[in-house]
């Protein structure tokens, strides 16, 4: 059984699911230290940390530097004497057409989204294998099995973290870790407000301007009427702290029904209802 209070590593706790995961471990009684790449944000969540007097440790991390991880695995694991839980939360979103994205732009999303996942699990899994027991959580996106116009590249690295963890969980489940995928679907944080626009997008005589606009406008909406990531925080704890953790799981109406679709529906009826739903 896992630990009653464990040492739990975060990445991308600054804000939005990361935050509100970091604050609901903690006041569960573990023992988190919480990552990311703003110092002012880090400093706020350290602040808000002290009045109620949680155990949260805050550090910077640029997740895309191999470097930073290993020190803050070494931190971690120093600072509580063992690391039970690391939560890969950390991710960027690289929007507009994939004939107008470059490669490079492609690389630097793959390189946020899954080469660092990469090189966090490969930075904790040594430790966790020594004490015998360790989950590692990969928070996808519903993304991850159903694919959108405008939003491939994001979803690319979402498919792709979905098959490393199929893959991970298989090759250290016997070693006592645990790998389990977290797939929220739509949630209603600052994350789609700071996604990465390429810089060919959508430039004088686009033939994808008009789907631009329109996926745009139709994502900010459903974006507007989304719950909070409290339901993925929620989610994220009672993985850390179950015996048994499915190796999936798909958080919120809309992924659960997007996961079913992804596995039932033909592809020409699935594409004809994500349009719908993305373009009109």
């Amino acid at each position: 059984m896992p630990p009653k209070n464990q040492s739990v590593l975060i990445t991308g706790a600054t804000r939005g699911i990361g935050k509100a995961t970091a604050l609901h471990l903690a006041r569960r009684g573990h023992r988190v230290m919480a990552t990311g790449r703003n110092e002012e944000l880090l400093a706020q969540l350290e602040t808000q940390a002290k009045a109620e007097s949680l155990s949260i440790a805050v550090g910077t991390l640029d997740v895309t530097d191999a470097a930073a991880i290993q020190r803050t695995v070494a931190r971690a694991i120093e600072e509580s004497g063992r690391l039970d839980a690391l939560i890969n939360n950390a991710a960027s979103s690289l929007w507009g057409a994939l004939e107008e994205l470059t490669l490079e732009e492609v690389r630097g999303s793959f390189g946020t989204n899954l080469f660092s996942i990469m090189e966090l699990n490969r930075a904790v899994l040594p430790h966790m294998r020594g004490q015998g027991f360790g989950t590692i959580v990969n928070v996808g996106s519903v993304a991850g099995a159903i694919a959108a116009p405008m939003e491939g590249c994001y979803s690319m690295t979402k498919f792709a973290l979905h098959s490393m963890s199929r893959s991970l969980r298989m090759e250290v489940g016997r070693l006592g870790v645990r790998v389990v995928l977290v797939e929220p679907g739509v949630i209603r944080t600052d994350f789609q407000a700071n996604k990465i626009i390429g810089r060919e997008v959508g430039k004088d005589g686009s033939p994808y301007a008009r789907m631009s606009r329109e996926t745009e406008l139709r994502t900010k909406a459903r974006a507007v009427m989304a719950k909070g990531p409290a339901r993925v925080a929620t989610r994220i704890r009672e993985v850390i702290e179950s015996g048994n953790p499915r190796p999936r799981y798909a958080v919120g109406l809309d992924a659960r029904a997007g996961t079913f679709a992804s596995r039932v529906f033909p592809d020409w009826l699935l594409d004809f209802f994500v349009r719908r739903s993305i373009m009109g």
